[in-house]
């Protein structure tokens, strides 16, 4: 495990379980998977916080239909826009 992995383990835990960490590490970084929208969001615009660097690529799954959802996102001081 490397320092980023150890790093990120340590923020998951104040989202009380709503945090998924994919133990495999790939060219891209580690992926995180969130059950809970209002912390995904507290996530993404803390990043700046937490010296971290998030790719601006949201994936959403339907509980509905078990579909995976990829969007795009942007962040500013105001918040978070998808498209």
């Amino acid at each position: 495990m490397n320092s980023h992995t150890e790093k990120l383990i340590k923020l998951a835990e104040s989202y009380k379980h709503s945090v998924k960490i994919e133990s495999g590490y790939n060219y891209l970084g580690i992926r995180m998977w969130f059950e809970n929208g209002t912390d995904c969001y507290d996530f993404i615009m803390n990043q700046t916080k937490n010296s971290i660097k998030i790719l601006p690529d949201l994936y959403v799954l339907s509980g509905l239909n078990n579909v995976l959802n990829k969007f795009k996102f942007s962040v500013d001081e105001s918040g978070i826009t998808i498209y």
